[in-house]
């Protein structure tokens, strides 16, 4: 199978990143021209791994030095994240790529979307979750959970019941000019293993495993969200064994502290410093959204009756 690529110098949007690739980029999608948050620019140049001038280890590949981010992946590359006052009149973010010669471009378009996006949307003042996102009747939901804690295969499932996607794995969050929270779109795709694949009725090739992570991008196909959508609620998937699956609200002080607690990349907040502004955007959406917990058994017997328990959320626009 051939994997779909967007043409180097092609504009494209990413978690509302209006960014420009020199390399043809995998999975990526076009810029239509609407509303972006910041201007990223990307280009390709010499990085030499820190040396102790200045450069902090905080683990997962990931330096930081000031408001830099050096980030290191095996087989992809090098990456230095910064903010630039040169781009979009000092509101900008810069981009340098070493990439190996050999670099996988699924792992390299996965890389730019999530791993290396969670720091350009820290850079960016962007609240980044570690969520997929859905929406129906123009409202969304954001779905949280701890790592392969069935995000992507409830968002895929609600997906073939109508729902229109949003984001998958890392959903931007901003407040709108009229004080709603705002979703913002990711690449057009999804990242599922093969039993989630085949929980909902999908198909993967095998060009498109990403490598050793038991993983498969899988195009997201037409009606994916462009463009911000107000979010009107967030899930936390738990785990148990309920029946019927057990849907609790919660209270804003207990939404503020699971926003708060699947914050992606959360290493970089203290790094950055930027634990008070953080606290405030969490502070902000968790006062402002219906939050609950889904409790669900671990494994995906009962993928339809959980989907259906989020479909009886209350959910106001």
């Amino acid at each position: 199978m051939h994997v779909p690529s967007l043409p180097s110098g092609q504009p494209c949007l990413i978690s509302g990143m209006r960014m420009v690739f020199p390399w043809p980029v995998a999975l990526m999608t076009p810029d239509a021209g609407g509303p972006a948050l910041a201007e990223v620019s990307v280009r390709e140049g010499r990085l030499a791994m820190p040396s102790g001038d200045g450069w902090r280890a905080i683990g997962m590949g990931m330096w930081v030095k000031g408001a830099a981010v050096l980030a290191t992946m095996a087989t992809v590359g090098r990456f230095l994240i910064e903010a630039d006052e040169r781009v979009a009149g000092g509101a900008g973010i810069r981009v340098t790529a070493d990439l190996d010669r050999d670099a996988d471009p699924l792992i390299l378009s996965q890389a730019m979307a999530g791993h290396l996006m969670g720091a350009i949307l820290h850079l960016s003042g962007v609240l980044p979750m570690h969520a997929c996102c859905m929406a129906r009747n123009g409202v969304a939901v954001a779905f949280m959970a701890s790592r392969s804690g069935g995000k992507s295969t409830l968002a895929a499932a609600l997906h073939g019941r109508g729902w229109r996607p949003v984001a998958d794995d890392l959903t931007a969050l901003t407040v709108g000019d009229g004080g709603a929270m705002l979703a913002w779109p990711g690449p057009s795709r999804w990242r599922l293993s093969q039993a989630s694949l085949a929980a909902v009725g999908l198909t993967a090739d095998a060009d498109m495993a990403l490598g050793p992570t038991g993983k498969w991008l899988v195009p997201g196909g037409p009606g994916w969200q462009v463009g911000p959508v107000p979010l009107a609620a967030i899930a936390e998937l738990a785990f148990g064994e309920e029946r019927p699956m057990r849907v609790e609200r919660l209270t804003s002080a207990r939404a503020v502290a699971m926003l708060h607690s699947h914050v992606f990349r959360r290493r970089l907040i203290p790094a950055l410093a930027l634990k008070h502004a953080v606290a405030g955007r969490c502070l902000a959406a968790g006062s402002r959204l219906a939050a609950y917990t889904v409790t669900r058994p671990p494994d995906l017997s009962r993928l339809d009756e959980m989907a259906e328990a989020v479909e009886r959320l209350e959910i106001d626009a």
